[in-house]
């Protein structure tokens, strides 16, 4: 079975060439980390990043600051991909749990052993389900960054979330922990800030948030008492319930982009460390 780029030609280039020179440019952008220069090594670690998933136009030099953080760190062996539903199909949280993904730089397997073993573990919450990753794009935009960083050798397990009830969250945190403890895995949790306010009204609701995510408080209390539409709050939540430190990398928001002041989007890219 083959999930087929679904969003390729809409949220990144189509075709294997301006889609290298699409992340290049991200990385190159001024919004973006710069080159880098990736380790040769695996990862020794679990860690994780916080990472947008707008179309490249919009948020790529986000996303290229998580993954440039994660190649001057090592490689991962398999990328655990953590997004919201935004289409409203399949289970409360499903998991892709056989086959490959393809972009146009690539084919990538899901490892089918952990992602059993989550569904196995869960007591019934994430179950294998694959239209609800057919026509969501958190994840498959996540992916072309993976395939420019680390080639094609590493394995993935997409997981997108519809019922981000914290009770929901708790439960998958604690599964992804009993299984996932002191190993050397990637979490990518992918979300964008507050939506479609004016740059300075998105700017003052995200600067809320981050305050409250650097200071480990409560984001959902956050995002509810002040009106910030964090798309993946669920995922987001999950990274605080699996690492005890995050580190801002960059944070920008879409009107920056394209020099635009109404509504904006709110894009952030973080890293986690020290695995619970």
């Amino acid at each position: 079975m083959i999930r087929e780029p679904n969003f390729a030609g809409k949220f990144y280039a189509g075709n294997k060439e301006d889609l290298i020179n699409q992340i290049e440019d991200s990385i190159k952008s001024k919004f973006g980390p710069g080159k880098i220069s990736p380790l040769n090594v695996y990862l020794k670690q679990n860690i994780g990043i916080i990472v947008p998933h707008a179309g490249y136009q919009f948020s790529s030099p986000l996303q290229a600051w998580g993954y440039s953080s994660v190649a001057k760190i090592g490689r991962p062996k398999i990328v655990i991909l953590i997004g919201p539903n935004h289409s409203g199909l399949g289970e409360d949280v499903s998991i892709y749990n056989k086959g490959k993904w393809k972009t146009p730089l690539g084919e990538t397997e899901v490892n089918e052993f952990f992602a059993n073993r989550i569904i196995n573990e869960s007591d019934g919450l994430i179950k294998s389900n694959f239209i609800a990753h057919e026509y969501e794009h958190s994840l498959e935009v996540q992916l072309p960054f993976l395939q420019y960083f680390f080639g094609n050798e590493f394995e993935i397990i997409p997981i997108t979330i519809l019922n981000q009830k914290k009770e929901n969250i708790i439960k998958i945190a604690n599964v992804l922990k009993h299984i996932f403890n002191d190993k050397d895995f990637l979490f990518v949790f992918s979300s964008d800030l507050n939506h479609y306010e004016s740059k300075k009204r998105t700017y003052y609701k995200d600067e809320l948030f981050i305050n409250e995510l650097t200071n480990k408080g409560d984001i959902y209390s956050i995002c509810r008492k002040n009106d910030i539409s964090v798309c993946g709050l669920g995922p987001i939540e999950i990274g605080c319930l699996l690492f005890n430190e995050v580190e801002i990398l960059k944070h920008i928001t879409s009107g920056d982009v394209i020099n635009y002041d109404d509504q904006t989007v709110g894009y952030l890219s973080a890293l986690f460390i020290d695995y619970k």
